[in-house]
């Protein structure tokens, strides 16, 4: 048996390409707006990796290799995939964004009634949840350094126009992520009397 972890993820790739995008644009997908985890991870698929492997850089499309291009050849071309993740990013910002514009954590999907037949209200679907917080971490530092290098690489003002946005929302999403977590796991000791 040969493991071909460049093949695996390839296909990770190329079934997430097919699943989520059309033409080079984010499909909403069952789960889309319901759930922060869900839309986090489904997006940290392609930034994940593109982030951390230099072999599946996306953030530099002179050096993207043939067979990252095959793969994600529903994303885009080698020059419209940063511009197309970038669009699905600030899709995926305003989506998880309240009305009072605070970044929003919902678990959505992954609450269930505790009694058969039960069910969960709106609100309670609203609630952040831990998953949500760490997902965010991660996929708002992927971002910002997919930004970071993809930025340096291109020209065209509509495009450093949106970087800007999302860089600035990218932020107040890691800020928001980073406290929540913090007081998710914090503890105030009180005397008994």
């Amino acid at each position: 048996m040969q493991i071909k972890p460049r093949q695996h993820l390839l296909d990770i790739w190329q079934a997430m390409a097919r699943h989520s995008f059309d033409d080079g644009k984010l499909v909403r997908g069952d789960t889309d707006g319901l759930s922060s985890v869900a839309d986090a991870e489904r997006l940290l698929c392609l930034l994940y990796p593109a982030t951390e492997v230099p072999a599946f850089r996306l953030d530099q499309p002179d050096t993207t290799e043939r067979d990252v291009l095959r793969a994600l050849d529903r994303v885009g071309s080698r020059l419209e995939i940063p511009p197309n993740l970038i669009a699905a990013l600030t899709q995926f910002m305003r989506t998880h964004t309240g009305t009072d514009d605070s970044p929003t954590f919902s678990g959505g999907h992954y609450f269930r009634p505790s009694e058969p037949g039960g069910t969960v209200s709106h609100e309670q679907r609203q609630l952040g949840v831990v998953d949500s917080y760490s997902m965010s971490v991660t996929l708002c530092l992927a971002t910002l350094g997919f930004l970071k290098v993809y930025e340096g690489t291109t020209t065209r003002p509509e495009v450093l126009k949106a970087i800007a946005e999302l860089r600035e929302a990218t932020n107040d999403r890691l800020t928001a992520a980073m406290v929540s977590l913090l007081r998710s796991f914090a503890v105030n000791v009180f005397d008994s009397e």
